[in-house]
């Protein structure tokens, strides 16, 4: 049986627990992602996980996001056995962009999103919505 439990000093969580019956329970918490517009799409990327998606508006990004991220954990869980590699800061100069277009951009919103999927994983995003600019 594998148990993870992964904090980083921003307080995100990543946390997974094996069951007898070969179940696996996968628990992501306080993980941030800005969400940008870039042209005519929207951007979400991780900060605390390097994984980015892309979207034709906000809901659209917002929802490539969950699932795409959702997917890679279940490789994830299918090729390791784990997650201990999931919980892994995207680069700096990626954080930097994003963060570019947070100061840059009026308007940024934020919200908390969580879901649990059928194949045992819980997710719960902070997300920081950045409109269009003027």
């Amino acid at each position: 049986m594998v148990d993870v439990d992964k904090y980083t000093k921003t307080g995100a969580t990543a946390q997974q627990k094996s069951h007898a019956d070969g179940k696996q329970a996968v628990d992501l918490k306080n993980i941030r992602v800005a969400i940008y517009p870039k042209g005519k799409y929207w951007v979400a990327q991780g900060f605390e996980i390097d994984y980015t998606a892309q979207g034709k508006s906000v809901k659209d990004v917002q929802r490539a996001f969950e699932d795409g991220l959702t997917a890679t954990i279940h490789q994830h869980l299918k090729v390791h056995g784990d997650i201990k590699n999931c919980l892994k800061f995207a680069p700096v100069r990626v954080r930097l962009a994003a963060l570019e277009h947070a100061f840059k951009t009026q308007g940024a919103l934020t919200a908390k999103f969580s879901q649990f999927s059928v194949h045992d994983v819980n997710v719960q995003i902070e997300y920081m919505a950045l409109p269009a600019a003027a």
